[in-house]
């Protein structure tokens, strides 16, 4: 696993009024890949950014796949971090996970990086442990993706949907790998941050823009 980052995230208690039921991938948010070992970051980084920039018409749900992937938009988050080109051929670093350009990156300077480029939705930050499953949901009902937190590595919390047991099912997009054509879905919120099939890998925290809605009090 890429050695992305340290810790972070959430804590919350809401009541939720109905179902959590979005997917945000059909509201413009890209499943992208990580070039490099350790580009999870800057990949969620494009990620949330092109999300949030992207047309309002991507946003009603009615032109999924509208939307260019981040792979330019990843390299070049990691060249404004680093001071440096890392575009070109293959950046120096980029499969060693060293300088200038295969740098891992702690959550705080995460946390910073996404308020400098996305300071219209709120306050970024994290908080470490795993946020209370109402609050995830009420922000992704909010229309707000999460940064989700396992030992060096950071991926996306980006939709729920009603399961067939009864259970709310959630969808991440981890740039490890390939997004299946039906999306990566978790039979339960469980599953999805305390993975209590690989516990040692469970979700360290969470990244999110905490003055993205009102009326969401993390």
């Amino acid at each position: 696993m890429a050695r992305c980052i340290s810790k972070l995230v959430i804590a919350a208690a809401l009541g939720m009024a109905a179902p959590c039921d979005v997917d945000l991938t059909s509201r413009g948010l890209p499943a992208c890949v990580q070039a490099c070992e350790d580009w999870c970051w800057a990949t969620v980084i494009g990620e949330f950014e092109e999300y949030y920039h992207a047309s309002p018409l991507l946003r009603l749900g009615s032109m999924p796949g509208v939307t260019p992937k981040c792979r330019q938009d990843e390299c070049k988050v990691v060249s404004s971090v680093m001071g440096t080109d890392c575009c070109q051929g293959e950046p120096g670093g980029c499969r060693s996970g060293k300088a200038p350009c295969g740098l891992p990156m702690l959550p705080e300077n995460i946390t910073q990086e996404l308020q400098r480029r996305i300071p219209s939705v709120g306050r970024w930050q994290y908080h470490a442990g795993i946020p209370a499953e109402s609050a995830v949901a009420a922000l992704l009902t909010a229309g707000h993706p999460i940064g989700r937190i396992n030992p060096g590595h950071i991926s996306a919390i980006v939709g729920c949907r009603p399961g067939k047991t009864g259970q709310t099912e959630y969808r991440i997009v981890d740039s490890t790998m390939v997004d299946p054509q039906h999306g990566n879905w978790f039979a339960n919120y469980t599953m999805m941050m305390e993975l209590p099939f690989a516990p040692d890998l469970a979700v360290r925290g969470v990244i999110y823009a905490d003055g993205a809605h009102a009326s969401i009090v993390i």
